[in-house]
């Protein structure tokens, strides 16, 4: 069995206080003005799915799935939340995804210059063949 991932950042607003809710599908929004989004420094994009996962998903007769992760950090580019907006379909597969996705880091994101709190949304596309 191949699988075939593709990760993309979605920035879906940032705030130096709160995050604001996630919409129910995922939107590309600007950054603030004055904002700069720091690049993630640990952690792999490539978040490989159990064979299980994949076979329950294959079973099912699903050969592609997107789930969407928000991911809040707070100043020092440290996870605070990640939340699936968006579902794999099997309880294995997200928890996979959470998991990986909670032991990332990033370069601080900031806001004229200052460290700030960000969320954001990460898609993440495989496809079982």
């Amino acid at each position: 069995m191949k699988i075939v991932m593709l990760v993309s950042l979605l920035l879906v607003g940032a705030s130096a206080t709160a995050a604001r809710p996630a919409p129910a599908e995922p939107t590309t929004s600007k950054l603030p003005k004055g904002m700069v989004f720091g690049e993630r420094i640990v952690g792999t994009s490539l978040i490989q799915l159990h064979i299980g996962t994949l076979e329950r998903l294959k079973g099912k007769g699903i050969h592609r799935v997107s789930p969407v992760a928000e991911l809040c950090i707070d100043e020092q580019g440290t996870p605070l939340t990640v939340e699936l907006k968006r579902s794999t379909g099997d309880k294995e597969g997200d928890a996979t995804i959470h998991d990986a996705i909670a032991e990332w880091r990033y370069r601080p994101a900031l806001m004229d210059g200052k460290p700030v709190r960000v969320c954001f949304q990460v898609l993440l596309n495989y496809t079982i063949q």
